[in-house]
């Protein structure tokens, strides 16, 4: 039967998440910076943030910074939030097509909560009022019946 060991060191540390009141160490800030803000794969982050150990180290680092890494993302967000309604802001003043005028207009208030209400209108008529083919096509939608047409 083989024998496990336990890991110990930067291994065993690397299997719990780090919690977001605990700071970061250079190497670990400059890891999600990488990761979130230059888009690099954990493997590239892992290197270019000066880690030079072998393994699945990038992948452990990975899932023990998730927590910093989200919080980052969260942040990138909020700071092109504005960036992304003035481009909305500026296609609905100065877009040469009416369409793109409308649909950034359109965005900005829905994202402001003042979306269109949808409006459907229902039209009621007697029974009596319909001809053989409606009342036919209304008892057909009712029972599922698919109708058979004569030739």
């Amino acid at each position: 039967m083989p024998r496990k060991t336990k890991k110990t060191g930067m291994a065993a540390s690397l299997e719990i998440p780090k919690d977001l009141d605990k700071s970061l160490t250079e190497k670990e800030a400059a890891y999600v910076r990488y990761i979130v803000d230059e888009a690099l794969s954990p493997e590239e982050a892992f290197y270019a943030a000066g880690y030079n150990s072998k393994g699945h180290r990038a992948k452990r680092l990975q899932r023990h910074l998730w927590k910093h890494i989200e919080k980052r993302i969260e942040e990138r967000v909020g700071e092109t939030a504005t960036l992304a309604l003035s481009v909305l802001e500026n296609l609905m003043r100065s877009a040469d097509s009416e369409n793109v005028k409308l649909n950034a207009a359109r965005d900005i208030l829905s994202r402001a909560g003042y979306d269109a209400v949808a409006r459907q209108e229902t039209t009621i008529k007697e029974a009596s009022d319909l001809t053989d083919e409606e009342l036919d096509a209304q008892i057909a939608l009712m029972s599922n019946v698919v109708k058979i047409t004569k030739k």
